[in-house]
């Protein structure tokens, strides 16, 4: 079972516990205000708060899997940021730790291919400049090939939300049980 289905299902199932809950006051308040016979009363009161008491455990414990399931959510999904976050950051040094090359091969009067010198304008102006300065004085026979060759376009199918909504729940977690809620409508 996966997150976004336990989470669809155990606050379906908190939903209907807490209308049988509602159905159970409801009933112990018309029987306060219609009992003539105290000792019929306090039969079914008694009932209706072993009921009510039992149904409270239910609520509890149901309402804690849902929030045990939103942390488990809410780290999945920060973790899952923080990998971007990192991916991200190593891509952009790459891209440095390339201008950076480029601007040594440019410095030594070799052949870079037009694209690689346009990334260097548009990473550091002032860089390109100095590397074009210092190839005039120095020239070399050497042609070298783009450091950027064509980057395939990856299609990311799964959000993050999806990712983490699609997550099986580990069996380590103490998964409720879900049970027939009886209907106390007839009381």
């Amino acid at each position: 079972m996966n997150i976004r289905e336990a989470k669809n299902l155990y606050s379906t199932q908190l939903n209907k516990l807490r209308e049988q809950q509602k159905i159970l006051f409801e009933k112990q308040k018309n029987m306060q205000k219609e009992s003539n016979n105290t000792s019929e009363y306090e039969e079914k009161n008694g009932v209706i708060l072993e009921l009510s008491n039992s149904l409270e455990k239910q609520i509890d414990k149901t309402q804690k899997f849902l929030d045990h399931l939103s942390v488990l959510s809410n780290c999945i999904h920060n973790a899952q940021a923080t990998k971007q976050q990192v991916d991200t950051t190593a891509e952009y040094t790459e891209n440095i730790a390339k201008c950076m090359e480029i601007a040594r091969r440019i410095s030594e009067g070799a052949k870079v291919p037009y694209s690689d010198e346009r990334k260097l304008m548009k990473y550091n102006l002032k860089l390109y400049m100095a590397a074009k300065n210092i190839s005039m004085m120095n020239q070399s026979d050497k042609e070298y090939k783009s450091l950027w060759e064509e980057e395939e376009e990856k299609n990311k199918t799964n959000s993050n939300s999806e990712l983490t909504d699609n997550t099986e729940i580990g069996f380590d977690i103490d998964i409720p049980e879900l049970t027939e809620i009886p209907d106390f409508s007839d009381l």
